[in-house]
């Protein structure tokens, strides 16, 4: 071979390289997406939709605790996590020595429920109830919450474990197995994740009363409406966690998870959009 013909051969090799097409776009690729349990059926609607937008698009839901989550994430196992509590300041703490580019996108708001068998005698509960609860010092009730790594448990134990100086709960494995656990009996009381609830027919999800203008009581039922302005008091802020370089599958998907068409689908879930400004009415009860 001529060399004058073998460098022609490279250098259309090289051309040809250099315009190939990307093997990820915000709309094509292959990503693990780490998904708390609490939202993880919100997040599969939001796959099947965009997928069926973007066909060239693969996203692999892992559904996951709040905990584990977020070392996975920082551990680069996920480009891309939603995550039902935000960093503390020990994960915080080591992003930040690390020195890594974390952009962080607030989702959804979304509230954490109350459930009981259908057959229990209440239907709610005040905030001041809950404490005597978690102490074991509610007659006849027993408190069962998801695993100490749970963003439940998370938001419990900052709202109200954390004021107690005897707390006495019982831990399942899962959320699905706190719902479980509630309908076979009448004499448990359960917390999770509304989106967690997908069949209320053998549950009952209590309403909340506030304490802090007693003796006058507000209740609160989990609504979507009381979850923007704060006023259910087991409230909390879903987040995104984005760890990549460039604009990828991850970026793609959390655009359009925080657009208008994926808030829509946050809506229909009855969770709060938390990125696109939306009017929600309030129940006829509590409106003003």
């Amino acid at each position: 071979m001529k060399m004058s013909n073998y460098f022609g051969l490279v250098l259309l090799t090289v051309i040809f390289l250099g315009c190939s097409e990307p093997s990820e776009t915000p709309t094509k690729g292959n990503i693990i997406v780490g998904v708390d349990e609490s939202v993880y059926p919100l997040l599969e609607k939001e796959k099947d939709s965009f997928q069926s937008k973007y066909p060239e698009a693969f996203l692999t839901l892992e559904k996951t605790n709040a905990t584990d989550g977020i070392v996975n994430f920082i551990n680069g196992r996920y480009k891309m996590l939603v995550s039902s509590r935000d960093f503390n300041k020990k994960e915080l703490s080591f992003i930040q020595k690390d020195k890594r580019d974390i952009k962080k996108f607030k989702f959804c708001f979304d509230g954490i429920t109350a459930i009981t068998s259908v057959h229990s005698g209440i239907s709610e509960i005040t905030t001041d109830d809950l404490k005597k609860l978690f102490s074991r010092l509610l007659d006849g009730y027993t408190a069962v919450v998801p695993p100490a790594k749970s963003g439940v448990y998370s938001l419990l134990s900052d709202s109200i474990l954390s004021k107690l100086s005897y707390v006495d709960i019982k831990f399942d494995s899962s959320a699905a197995d706190v719902i479980g656990d509630v309908i076979k009996s009448e004499n448990k009381i359960g917390f999770v994740g509304l989106n967690s609830v997908r069949d209320s027919s053998e549950i009952k999800l209590l309403q909340i009363g506030v304490t802090s203008n007693y003796p006058e009581i507000d209740y609160y039922q989990p609504h979507p409406g009381y979850f923007v302005t704060g006023l259910y008091p087991l409230s909390r802020t879903i987040y995104i966690f984005l760890d990549e370089v460039g604009l990828g599958l991850a970026s793609g998907f959390t655009t359009y998870l925080t657009s208008y068409e994926g808030q829509k689908i946050v809506l229909s879930q009855n969770l709060a959009p938390a990125a696109v400004p939306v009017k929600l009415n309030l129940p006829a009860a509590q409106a003003e």
